[in-house]
C-alpha cells in the first residue's frame, strides 16, 4: 500500500512540475511579446515626436547678416539662360473669367489718347501722277512717274508710296536699275535696285522737293555696258488744309489741352505724341468714403464682378460691399520697364519685387538688374513694397548669404512687407534634389537671418511644394506666401499671401504679370 501511495505522489509532483514549466514558458513568451510591443510603441512615439519637432535650427549658427559684397555680381556677368531659370510649375486648376477689365483710375479728367489710337481717316493719301517720263535706249524704253506726293504726317497712308518702273525691253539689253535719293534722311528707299521700290517720308518737319534718280545699266555690245539716268521729283507737303478736328477711333473729338479748349486738327498730328479725349472717370474710386469701380463708359459697376481675376460685389448704388482682399503683384527683370504710375492707378496695393537670385548652376549671387528702378518706382507711387530672393542654396550658410544680400539691398528703402525666399525647382538646378529636411533648414536659416535684421522673413512656394518638399509646419512662424492658380486657395496650412494667377494684364506692364491677394483682408 505504501509503495502505491508513494508512486501516486511522485506522479502528481511530476505533473505539477511539468505544468509549472509550461506555464513559465508561456508567461515568458507573453511577457516578451508585450515588452516588444511596448518598446515598439515607444519608438514610434519618439519618432513621431522627433518628426513633429524636426527640423530644428542649428545651434552652431548665428543667424545674422554677413558681408557678401564680394560675392555678388551683376546680371551681365553670368549666363542668364542657364543660371536664372526657375521652373514655374504651378498647376492651373481653375481661374475666373474677367467680366470687367482692370482700368487705370481717372477721376473727371480727359484721358490721354496716344497718336496710334487717332482716327486717321481724315488724312490725305499719298498719290502718284499718272503722267510718265521716259528714256529710250535703242528700241527699249524705261518709264517712271513724273511726280510723287507725300505728306509729312508720319503715317503710312500719307507718307509712303510704292513706285513701279515700267520697262519695255524686247531686245533684253536692260541689265539693272539702281535707285538713289538726294535726301535719304527725308525720303528713304526700301531698296536701291529693282523695278519696284517703296518711298517713305522719314524727315522731321520738312517740306519741299526731293529728286530721286534711277540709273539704268544697259548693254551696248556683247560684254560692254553703259548707263543712263532718269530722275523724278518727290514733293513732301504739309497738311495745311482740313479744318476737321482730330478724333479717336470711337469718334470723340481730340484736344491739345486738358481743359478741352484747343481742338486738335490734322496739321497737329505729326508734332504731338498724344492728345486729350473725352472726360472719363474709370477704375477704382473712393468718393465720400465709399469705394466704387467705374467701367470704360464712366459708369459705376453693380452686382458681382470679376476684376483683375478677383471677385467683388457691388450694391445697386455701385458701392463695394465685398472684396476678397488687397491685390498686389510680384515682378522681376522679366517684366522689364514698368510704368509704376499706371500700375498704381490700376488699383495695385502692393508689390513684391525680386532683388536677386543664386545661379542655378554656378551658385553665384546675382542682382536683379531691374530691382532698383522697380522699388523706387513703386514707392514713389504709394505702393507698399516687399522683396523676394530666388534661392538655390544647398546649405544653411548659403541661405544666410542670400538673406544677407537681400537685407543689404533693402537698407535704403522703406520695406513694409516681408522679405521672402522663393523655393522652387530650376533647370539643372543645384538645389533640385535636396532632401526635405535640408531644404527646410535652408529656408529657416534665411528667415531667421531676415528676422534678426529687423525685417520679417517669409517663404514663397506652390501649394504642392509646401505639401511635398518642405516640413511646412516648421515654417509657420514666418510669413507664408502660397502659389495656387485657382478660384480659391484651399491649402490647409497657414497662408498670409496667395498668388492666384500668373497671367493677369495690368496697365503699365507689358505682357502678363503674377497677381496676389492678402488673405483674411477686407475692403479695397
Amino acid at each position: 500500500m505504501e509503495d502505491k501511495k508513494t508512486i501516486t505522489i511522485a506522479i502528481a509532483l511530476s505533473a505539477a512540475m511539468v505544468l509549472m514549466f509550461i506555464g513559465t514558458i508561456l508567461y515568458a513568451r507573453v511577457h516578451n511579446r508585450q515588452q516588444a510591443e511596448v518598446e515598439a510603441e515607444l519608438e514610434q512615439e519618439e519618432a513621431k515626436e522627433g518628426e513633429d519637432e524636426f527640423p530644428r535650427l542649428n545651434p552652431d549658427f548665428e543667424y545674422v547678416p554677413i558681408d557678401v559684397t564680394n560675392m555678388v555680381v551683376r546680371v551681365d556677368d553670368v549666363d542668364m539662360d542657364a543660371e536664372d531659370s526657375a521652373i514655374h510649375d504651378v498647376e492651373v486648376e481653375n481661374t475666373y473669367i474677367n467680366t470687367t477689365p482692370l482700368l487705370p483710375s481717372i477721376m473727371n479728367e480727359r484721358e490721354k489718347v496716344l497718336r496710334e489710337y487717332v482716327d486717321i481717316s481724315a488724312f490725305p493719301d499719298s498719290y502718284i501722277l499718272n503722267e510718265k517720263k521716259s528714256i529710250s535706249i535703242n528700241d527699249s524704253t524705261v518709264s517712271v512717274p513724273k511726280e510723287i506726293y507725300l505728306y509729312n504726317v508720319g503715317i503710312d497712308k500719307s507718307s509712303k508710296a510704292t513706285v513701279n518702273v515700267t520697262v519695255e525691253d524686247d531686245d533684253k539689253i536692260i541689265k539693272s536699275l539702281g535707285w538713289s535719293s538726294t535726301k535719304p534722311d527725308v525720303v528713304q528707299l526700301s531698296s536701291t535696285s529693282g523695278e519696284t521700290v517703296d518711298l517713305e517720308y522719314v524727315g522731321k518737319k520738312f517740306s519741299g522737293k526731293v529728286p530721286v534718280s534711277i540709273i539704268v545699266t544697259y548693254e551696248t555690245s556683247k560684254g560692254n555696258t553703259s548707263t543712263r539716268e532718269i530722275t523724278f521729283n518727290v514733293f513732301v507737303e504739309n497738311v495745311s488744309y482740313g479744318d476737321d478736328q482730330l478724333k479717336d477711333r470711337a469718334g470723340n473729338g481730340l484736344f491739345l489741352d486738358k481743359a478741352g479748349k484747343k481742338a486738335a486738327y490734322v496739321s497737329d498730328f505729326s508734332s504731338n505724341e498724344y492728345f486729350y479725349g473725352e472726360i472719363k472717370t474709370t477704375g477704382w474710386q473712393t468718393i465720400d468714403g465709399a469705394t466704387y469701380y467705374f467701367n470704360s463708359d464712366s459708369l459705376p459697376v453693380k452686382g458681382h464682378q470679376i476684376i483683375g481675376g478677383l471677385p467683388y460685389d457691388f450694391g445697386d448704388d455701385g458701392i463695394l460691399s465685398y472684396a476678397v482682399g488687397d491685390m498686389g503683384i510680384d515682378v522681376s527683370k522679366w517684366q522689364k520697364d514698368i510704368d509704376w504710375q499706371l500700375v498704381a492707378a490700376s488699383g495695385v496695393d502692393f508689390a513684391i519685387i525680386r532683388c536677386g537670385f543664386r545661379g542655378s548652376i554656378s551658385g553665384q549671387l546675382v542682382e536683379d538688374p531691374y530691382f532698383k528702378q522697380n522699388i523706387q518706382g513703386a514707392l514713389a507711387n504709394g505702393i507698399k513694397v516687399g522683396v523676394y530672393f530666388f534661392t538655390q542654396a544647398i546649405t544653411e550658410q548659403e541661405a544666410i548669404e542670400e538673406a544677407s544680400m537681400a537685407v543689404a539691398m533693402c537698407r535704403e528703402y522703406e520695406i513694409t512687407l516681408p522679405i521672402y525666399i522663393d523655393s522652387e525647382n530650376a533647370v539643372r538646378g543645384r538645389a533640385n534634389n535636396l532632401d526635405k529636411a535640408t531644404r527646410t533648414r535652408c529656408l529657416q536659416a534665411f528667415c531667421e537671418t531676415i528676422n534678426n535684421s529687423g525685417y520679417r522673413g517669409g517663404v514663397y512656394a506652390s501649394k504642392n511644394w509646401f505639401y511635398e518638399k518642405l516640413y511646412a509646419e516648421s515654417l509657420e512662424q514666418y510669413s507664408i506666401w502660397v502659389a495656387q492658380y485657382n478660384t480659391e486657395c484651399n491649402y490647409t496650412g497657414k497662408t498670409d499671401y496667395w498668388q492666384y494667377s500668373s497671367k493677369e494684364t495690368i496697365a503699365g506692364i507689358t505682357g502678363y504679370v503674377d497677381v496676389n491677394v492678402v488673405r483674411e483682408s477686407s475692403g479695397k
